[in-house]
């Protein structure tokens, strides 16, 4: 038979006339190898008879020499889609999940042909393997076997009936036959839920074997007669692969079990998948940190060589978010239309770490050596590119307790490896315009915080800056601001005025975070406290700002008023920088608008210790065509990447101006750069004791009083009366200045150490304030230390 396979869908097709050279698939409509060498011809195995001599084959109990033989063998399912009679899925905007039951499944078994006989090689159903095929006579069907013996006598091998018996004619072989057998039955066809790390094989295998015990758990006994086979596809408008389970009965036309899954708007499916997580949840293997499964919960013998794919926590985790999402089900015309959104950004963050490898190497980069490892107590990454090294914590809390006014959890923080470098960690969000476009304006606040803090950079990437770092492409599809924002072409800058870099602007974020990750952040022989390589940054930012600038007498009245307008709108300490500022104001209706003090000193080449506050402004407001507002909205992350290291610059929305948003954000003065951990700002090993033995919220404040030259403080500090009775404790205590910090549940502890002689100072529940005032502040001025507070930041 004349079979051919969908490279899509996987839907087979007998083409009945040979001229059938391009047939499109009935399901999705691509072409079915339309190329004829990927034609492939194959048998329907109805029938099989042993033609053997009796003396060779005989055997008895004395031994057992019989040799078994392992072939490749690859299930298909199809099925047509009249035949779905009811769908459900997880509501709009929940998790991609859902299921439909066919009551007719075509299931076709495909014999490719014996496993260690060489073959060529090629996709079926996307899985690629050597398929040797069987060769035989096209006349009685005889397989063809090299001899045993070299004694053997080569040739054809033929049945004694066959017409052409003793015949070595080449034309009597078929020299590449595949067969297979097929059957119908019903089926629930299952999505696999899109996790937050995507779906990979494990995540496949996983779920599958959870659905196995769950069946068991369920139904009780044997279901051995209920079986699973995976089905994928190509994703729909742009969205990534699609992974399906098939859950079929063996039994030919089916036992009314896969049915059954779905009575009780589908509840008993609902119990399949809760009482899989339970089991697992519950399972002693658990205890083991060794284990990772076991035969009483996901293992099964039947799994075979997939087996070592299974994983009990990753099992856990796909059901966990599933099943608390299951009574949001509503029922569907059919499955195949659910929509996987690649720019989640659950899946950007896993993209975006592996676009960080694939740009190594491209556009003059050094090669990315990124190794997953623990950072801050959490599974994360080890960095290093172009001699430099840093770590990659995910998902990491930065709120008042780290001195920025805003708490925000961006997706990862880069931390510098060495102690004490003068590179401040970067905090970066992987932000998807599907679920962002609802909250610019808190966006914009918390990069803002972050930067105003003067303890860490922040830096944005999107799905399209991943996408292109996959590729391999290091330039950015978005116009130059300096040809878009611009009011004159620099023609008149003076030779003095620092240029900007011959890629200003015209790279990916990915390949501008690792272009700036790959320098060392102070030259050879330096002491500089500030970033070495933020020079070129700032320099390209000045040079935008210049362009912005009125270019003759005639544009400065213009410039001045439209500054004016911005800066009656923006806090005091925005509209009066200082003597040697110039109004800079993007062109009339740049999206977004820029608008920042310049400052003159520059124009003779020295750009440091400049001030120059101003605001990148995204437009949240007017009614705008969603290409159009996306477009803006990449533009402002892309341009705000490189002005924030212009000190003073803040990104807003125009609903976060008329909110007075920049209020809360005055900029800090140069404050040491957070860190991950003391060790990584060399601080002395008494401190680090310390940290390790308080309480993890204390931990950053700790670490300020450790760089304002403060005294370790004693941990559970203990208060005995003349008996040497303890009567009071204290998380910290620092003896010398008679000073106890005590924690809300030490609160009635107070008056002891009170009339003990201490000065008490009590936390509040959030562990992070004194009094409504961030609690090292507090601790500082009764140690009577001096320098900025971090309530002032």
């Amino acid at each position: 038979e004349n079979w051919r396979f969908c490279p899509a869908c996987h839907h087979m097709q007998n083409l009945m006339k040979e001229a059938d050279t391009h047939v499109n698939c009935p399901r999705c409509g691509e072409v079915m190898w339309s190329d004829e060498a990927q034609k492939r011809t194959l048998l329907r195995f109805k029938q099989a008879i042993a033609n053997s001599d009796d003396t060779k084959v005989r055997i008895d109990d004395s031994t057992d020499d019989r040799e078994p033989k392992f072939y490749v063998r690859q299930l298909l399912a199809d099925f047509e889609q009249k035949d779905i009679r009811e769908a459900w899925q997880i509501k709009t905007g929940g998790l991609p999940f859902g299921f439909e039951f066919v009551s007719k499944v075509t299931f076709r078994d495909v014999n490719f042909g014996e496993l260690v006989k060489p073959g060529e090689t090629f996709k079926v159903a996307d899985k690629e393997t050597s398929r040797p095929g069987f060769k035989l006579c096209r006349h009685c069907g005889k397989v063809q076997k090299p001899p045993h013996k070299r004694s053997d006598p080569p040739g054809q091998l033929h049945s004694f009936d066959c017409v052409k018996h003793g015949n070595e004619a080449p034309g009597n072989l078929l020299d590449c036959l595949y067969l297979y057998r097929e059957f119908t039955s019903e089926a629930l066809r299952i999505l696999v839920p899109y996790t937050k790390t995507g779906v990979d094989e494990q995540v496949v295998q996983s779920f599958m074997a959870a659905l196995q015990l769950g069946l068991k758990k369920r139904f009780g006994g044997k279901v051995d007669h209920l079986r699973l086979v995976t089905q994928d596809e190509p994703g729909k408008d742009g969205g990534p692969r699609r992974y399906y389970m098939m859950l079929y009965d063996s039994v030919p036309g089916g036992t009314g079990y896969m049915h059954q899954l779905l009575s009780e708007q589908a509840g008993t499916l609902a119990d399949v998948l809760r009482m899989a997580l339970h089991t697992m949840t519950q399972c002693v293997c658990n205890l083991d940190p060794e284990k990772d499964g076991c035969y009483r919960c996901v293992y099964q013998y039947r799994l075979g060589r997939n087996m070592n794919l299974v994983s009990r926590d990753r099992g856990k985790e796909v059901l966990t978010e599933l099943v608390a999402s299951l009574d949001q089900l509503e029922e569907v015309a059919t499955i195949s239309e659910i929509f996987i959104n690649p720019s989640f950004d659950s899946v950007l963050e896993s993209r975006f770490i592996e676009s960080l490898r694939r740009m190594g190497g491209v556009a003059g980069l050094p090669p990315v050596k990124l190794v997953q490892d623990f950072v801050n107590a959490k599974s994360g990454y080890v960095l290093e590119l172009g001699g430099q090294r840093y770590r990659i914590e995910p998902q990491c809390n930065l709120g008042p307790s780290e001195g920025v006014a805003v708490a925000s959890k961006p997706d990862f923080v880069i931390w510098p490896w060495q102690a004490g470098s003068p590179r401040k960690p970067i905090a970066v969000f992987c932000d998807g315009w599907t679920y962002h476009q609802h909250s610019l304006r808190e966006d914009a606040l918390k990069r803002s915080a972050l930067v105003a803090s003067g303890r860490f950079w922040v830096w944005s990437v999107t799905h399209e800056d991943v996408k292109a770092a996959l590729a391999g492409v290091a330039q950015t599809d978005i116009d130059s601001p300096f040809v878009s924002f611009n009011r004159h072409d620099g023609g008149f800058a003076p030779p003095t005025l620092p240029r900007p870099a011959p890629a200003a602007f015209g790279q990916h974020a990915v390949m501008q975070l690792l272009s700036w990750l790959k320098s060392p952040a102070t030259d050879i022989g330096s002491v500089a406290k500030t970033d070495a390589a933020l020079g070129p940054m700032q320099r390209n930012a000045l040079w935008l700002g210049f362009l912005m600038g009125p270019a003759s007498p005639d544009q400065v009245s213009v410039v001045q008023a439209e500054m004016a307008t911005w800066m009656q709108q923006l806090p005091e300490w925005m509209q009066s920088p200082g003597k040697g500022h110039m109004p800079s104001v993007s062109k009339e209706k740049s999206q977004p608008a820029i608008a920042l003090w310049w400052p003159s000193g520059c124009m003779g080449g020295n750009i440091e210790g400049l001030n120059a506050p101003g605001v990148v402004v995204l437009d949240d407001v007017a009614d705008q065509k969603e290409a159009a507002s996306h477009l803006a909205w990449r533009r402002s992350l892309h341009l705000f990447n490189t002005l924030q290291t212009l000190p003073g610059m803040l990104l807003c929305t125009l609903r976060g101006i008329e909110g007075h948003d920049a209020e809360q954000l005055k900029p800090a003065p140069a404050m040491p750069a957070a860190t991950g951990t003391a060790a990584q700002v060399g601080v002395a090993q008494e401190w680090i004791d310390v940290m390790d033995m308080t309480l993890a919220a204390l931990r950053p404040g700790l670490h300020t009083l450790a760089l304002c030259s403060a005294l370790p403080p004693t941990v559970g500090h203990e208060l005995a009366n003349a008996a040497g009775e303890v009567e009071a404790e204290a998380e910290l205590a620092w003896p010398g200045a008679l000073l106890v910090v005590l924690t809300c549940e030490q609160a009635d502890l107070a008056p002891v150490w009170a009339a003990a002689g201490w000065q008490v100072a009590v936390l509040e529940p959030d562990a992070a304030t004194i009094t409504g005032r961030v609690w090292t502040d507090v601790v500082r001025e009764m140690l009577g230390l001096n320098g900025p507070k971090m309530g002032d930041i």
